[in-house]
């Protein structure tokens, strides 16, 4: 849904069976880092995927 907000159009998600070489499961939680190394984000997911397709707006080459 973030995504979908910031590109500001609905997506379809598709849904499709694992290959063998995918990763079987994932877990992802940075609370670890934060406990052991005391690592705390300094920005939100929505801000970071933001930044990221602006730059990918700027630095990928045109189509055609």
């Amino acid at each position: 849904s973030i995504l979908s907000d910031e590109l500001g159009q609905k997506l379809e998600v598709v849904y499709k069976p694992g290959r063998d070489f995918d990763v079987k499961s994932n877990v992802l939680c940075c609370k670890r880092a934060q406990q052991e190394l005391h690592w705390q984000p300094k920005i939100s997911m929505a801000a970071g995927l933001s930044r990221t397709l602006t730059w990918l707006r700027d630095h990928a080459p045109s189509p055609g």
